[in-house]
């Protein structure tokens, strides 16, 4: 299974422990320049829109700690893709309006990674910079609340592109808890072709566990065709994911089934993976199959016949939509009755800063 999505996403991954690869409490050693340890690493940095031009990275503990952060509004955000890696690898979102991040050392793009302590890793982001990332083997590790020991990459060296196979990469960090499947469970990688989102995920292969705030394999299948309600993956059919509500500013329920597609415009159904009956349009700048409208009406619950509104779909320049299809109210630019609270996607057009893919 070849990926058919490709984005600027960059992740080099080096270990700075002892040469092992694998991490244990006794790694956890080592103090990098200004004295700064791996306690010190993936310690809360917070912004406040309240008070902007406060910046972030003066809530770390220790000079030379930078606060790598995504937030909410866009005055932060140089650090990587906002949705693939800001807010799986090191963004929080707090009910109160205020935003975390964690604090690190980053070196700029083109220079020389930073001189890591023991007992994390050096992470490439596709913004060129390098980052510290706690290593772990438990989220006691992590000492922070809201953040799991998860395993968040491929492991690129292991690509064939002729066939699309790639091996996960067994490298435990701490990451925030996962919300929702997408964009948390999105495992990417670098390959010699450049640097990709696991089509694997893209189907519907992992899902989160909101307990545990950990990804898991998806292990049984439910009757949720394109286009139905639903929460988790394991709501849909086979190599369907689910695309939760949260994206979009929708409650949890609404979201809906969806089959990752080739959106070239030259492709109709089965050709670039939709059935008959279903269009491919992008979303979060991956393309997924939209049933079509019957005579303009939709059947499933709070289903609409309309395009996609830009900002909830977070669309790029060349990414509209060809024709209008049954999609979930607020997904929509009409009218959803009742207001529902503003997710990511809403107030902040998630994917409009995404990479485009190649």
């Amino acid at each position: 299974m070849r990926a058919w999505y490709a984005a600027s996403l960059a992740l080099l991954i080096g270990a700075c422990d002892p040469g092992n690869g694998e991490f244990t409490p006794e790694d956890a050693g080592g103090v990098g320049p200004g004295g700064i340890t791996y306690d010190d690493i993936g310690t809360i940095c917070t912004y406040d829109p309240a008070n902007p031009m406060q910046h972030p990275s003066n809530t770390c503990p220790k000079s030379g700690m930078t606060c790598v952060i995504a937030t909410r509004d866009g005055l932060y955000r140089e650090y990587g893709d906002f949705l693939y890696e800001a807010i799986p690898l090191f963004s929080r979102f707090r009910p109160d309006g205020k935003d975390e991040g964690i604090c690190s050392m980053a070196s700029m793009p083109g220079m020389p990674p930073p001189a890591c302590p023991y007992g994390t890793a050096i992470v490439m982001l596709s913004s060129g910079h390098h980052i510290c990332m706690r290593l772990c083997d438990t989220s006691a590790n992590c000492a922070r609340d809201g953040y799991v020991c998860d395993y968040p990459f491929m492991d690129g060296s292991s690509y064939n592109p002729e066939t699309g196979a790639v091996a996960p990469l067994g490298l435990q960090l701490c990451v925030p808890g996962c919300q929702t499947d997408l964009p948390y469970c999105m495992r990417t990688f670098h390959s010699q072709l450049g640097f990709h989102v696991y089509d694997g995920d893209l189907y519907g292969w992992r899902q989160c566990n909101t307990v545990s705030g950990l990804c898991e394999d998806v292990v049984a299948r439910g009757a949720g065709y394109v286009g139905s309600q639903c929460v988790r993956s394991e709501h849909c059919q086979d190599n369907l994911l689910c695309i939760g509500g949260w994206l979009f500013g929708a409650q949890e329920e609404h979201g809906f089934c969806a089959r990752y597609c080739n959106p070239d415009r030259n492709l109709q159904a089965p050709d670039n993976g939709c059935e008959l009956g279903q269009g491919c349009e992008y979303f979060l700048n991956i393309a997924y199959c939209f049933p079509d409208c019957s005579a303009m009406q939709c059947g499933g619950a709070n289903q609409v016949c309309n395009y996609a509104d830009e900002g909830a779909a977070g669309l790029l320049p060349g990414q509209e939509w060809q024709r209008p299809h049954c999609i979930q109210c607020e997904l929509s630019s009409l009218e959803c009755g009742a207001p529902t609270d503003a997710g990511v996607g809403t107030d902040s057009a998630v994917g409009v800063d995404a990479g485009s893919p190649d």
